[in-house]
């Protein structure tokens, strides 16, 4: 049984979280060098301009984590990475947040238990935090099949740019909260 949480930057588990995206993002993902990581710890100027939310197991391991970026002095790590269609250009910062950084670990990648995990983050922590801090856009770079993926639980981002290099091939996407609460109407009576 997962146990879902928010934990603070000054929590001790942030730094098992750490471990996790380095883990993933350095020695699975390959998408940055284990070499810059001596520590072993992967984090990044973003972390302190976000919310952070992590699964955890019956042992007390990180299962899965996601983090929402909100308006900071650094950009957003899509629109900062990806060049996006003219139209998209112009979205005010304040009014959006990235989720970011979602992983889950191997053991965790069935697909019943990936929807899980990723309906659970949407309904109990990157919508609630979107309502709360007014934001009505999220961005992301999501690759082909996490995009689809995401439309298994109404997550329906859409594309607004050319699919390119970032880590892998990825797309620029968007999705406004409000088509969110269209088509996921559980998620405002949730609250």
């Amino acid at each position: 049984m997962l146990q879902f949480r928010e934990i603070a930057l000054d929590d001790p588990l942030m730094q098992k979280v750490y471990r996790f995206r380095c883990e993933i993002l350095c020695e699975e993902l390959g998408f940055f060098k284990k070499s810059d990581y001596p520590d072993g710890l992967e984090m990044d100027e973003f972390d302190r301009y976000s919310d952070h939310c992590v699964a955890i197991d019956e042992k007390g391991e990180v299962a899965a984590y996601v983090r929402m970026i909100y308006a900071n002095p650094y950009g957003f790590p899509m629109s900062n990475h990806m060049k996006v269609y003219e139209e998209y250009e112009r979205i005010d910062p304040k009014e959006a947040a990235e989720p970011s950084r979602i992983f889950l670990r191997a053991d965790y990648r069935g697909m019943k238990s990936t929807l899980f995990i990723l309906d659970t983050f949407l309904k109990d922590f990157i919508y609630p935090k979107a309502k709360e801090r007014g934001v009505k856009y999220l961005y992301g770079s999501l690759q082909r099949n996490f995009l689809r993926l995401l439309r298994l639980i109404k997550m329906n981002y859409t594309v607004i740019g050319e699919e390119q290099e970032y880590g892998g091939m990825r797309y620029p996407a968007l999705l406004r909260v409000e088509d969110l609460e269209k088509d996921r109407p559980d998620l405002r009576q949730k609250r």
